[in-house]
């Protein structure tokens, strides 16, 4: 939606600890959408389904998370009447785009086209990469960019675009069509984006979730050791997905996990810069 438009979105937070049904998804699924990708500024003959964009693979021990899916498709519906945006916002490591891209993964074949943008650096790159697929022409990548977005605005067909990993609430209004029927999927860390959509709080997993994660996935017994390891990682999912990874592949135990965990620079900053600790925890263990 563009400036001014006085949409104000809600918040709902979701931890959701229904983790009973397995989002695991093997690497043999994930589709390389990059092949789709031409080079831009080349005219092109548009065939759909059209798919631009890297979605990340969903991981492979990622789980749980089906309340918040669902709340997501109900929210989005099939796109076919009204511009929808839904914005998914929480800490680094809490699994939004993970969330984003299982969505996708279900719903892609939906769509006419699926837009992915890497928004945290210059989305005009992924509106004319799509621009260039489509065939629309402009002067240089801006103009691209501005006349894909036009398209999603004007077009008949169905689309869904996904604003990854965006800064802040302007990005959301500079980009997000002011027209269409389509649906939009922004993940953010900035509780701003709120302002442009309506917002699902993804919340780390409580500790008795967080335990169980560990223990279904590594199949171990040991529930003190797993509770002690969650709590260390601050029950942020993708480091609860390594730990337990690293766990069945490695055969050691919580405890042996734990120790290595003790004295690393992340342990001190869960409390204060929750992104950063985990990204030092996996990259230390």
């Amino acid at each position: 939606m563009e400036p001014g438009s006085g949409v104000t979105g809600g918040e709902v937070h979701v931890s959701d600890a229904s983790a009973s049904r397995d989002l695991t998804v093997d690497a043999s699924t994930h589709v390389d959408w990059s092949t789709t990708i031409v080079q831009v500024g080349r005219p092109a003959e548009v065939t759909f389904p059209v798919r631009v964009g890297e979605p990340p693979l969903v991981v492979a021990g990622f789980t749980g998370r089906d309340g918040v899916l669902a709340q997501l498709a109900g929210a989005l519906g099939d796109g076919s009447s009204a511009l929808v945006t839904q914005g998914l916002v929480g800490l680094g490591g809490a699994g939004k785009s993970q969330l984003a891209a299982r969505y996708v993964q279900d719903h892609a074949a939906e769509f006419d086209v699926v837009l992915w943008v890497r928004a945290e650096a210059d989305p005009t790159v992924g509106f004319a990469r799509l621009a260039a697929r489509l065939g629309l022409q402009g002067d240089d990548l801006v103009e691209q960019a501005r006349a894909a977005k036009g398209w999603l605005s004007e077009t008949d067909r169905s689309w869904l675009l996904v604003l990854d990993n965006v800064p802040d609430a302007a990005t959301v209004a500079e980009w997000v069509p002011s027209l269409g029927c389509g649906p939009v999927i922004v993940t953010s860390r900035n509780r701003q984006v709120g302002r442009f959509s309506e917002v699902v709080v993804v919340d780390v997993f409580d500790a008795d979730t967080a335990a169980g994660f560990l223990l279904e996935r590594t199949g171990s017994s040991d529930r003190a050791g797993a509770e002690a390891v969650a709590s260390g990682l601050g029950g942020l999912p993708l480091a609860l997905g390594h730990a337990a990874a690293y766990v069945a592949r490695s055969g050691c135990s919580f405890d042996e996990y734990l120790k290595r965990l003790v004295g690393l620079p992340a342990q001190e900053m869960f409390g204060q810069d929750p992104v950063r600790a985990y990204e030092e925890t996996v990259a230390s263990t």
